[in-house]
């Protein structure tokens, strides 16, 4: 079975590439964009399993971007960012966000995360019989 395909989105490039080494040292394929627009077109381009996103970009917000993600796809999303506050988390589960995670966090917190929204996914097109 391969690696698991994570896209980041976040425009912080130095982020990205520490998020990006620690998720392939973890065994997962990782790829980063740096705006929610590079994210939809990256997404039309090449299959994804999880996206991790950050809420504050420049051009369009990380909300918006989830917002158009579950237009197309019940892919496992989870938002990673700086605001940690009751209405900023209230709002992006409302935009079909599966899990909120405040920065800064432990890398292997996040891994546990990814690893049980994955598996979740994963029993759920089993269930269907959806061929992974």
């Amino acid at each position: 079975m391969p690696a698991p395909r994570i896209l980041i989105v976040d425009d912080n490039p130095v982020f990205c590439e520490m998020l990006e080494a620690s998720l392939q040292r973890a065994g997962y394929q990782a790829f980063t964009v740096g705006s929610g627009q590079a994210a939809l077109d990256y997404f039309e381009q090449a299959p994804v399993d999880l996206v991790l996103v950050d809420v504050l970009m420049p051009g369009s917000s990380g909300y918006w971007l989830c917002s158009e993600l579950r237009k197309r796809s019940d892919l496992p999303i989870i938002m990673l960012t700086a605001l940690n506050n009751p209405e900023a988390i209230v709002y992006g589960l409302s935009q079909g966000i599966d899990d909120y995670v405040t920065k800064p966090f432990p890398l292997r917190e996040l891994d546990v995360r990814i690893q049980t929204l994955l598996q979740r996914r994963e029993q759920q097109r089993y269930e269907v019989g959806v061929d992974p």
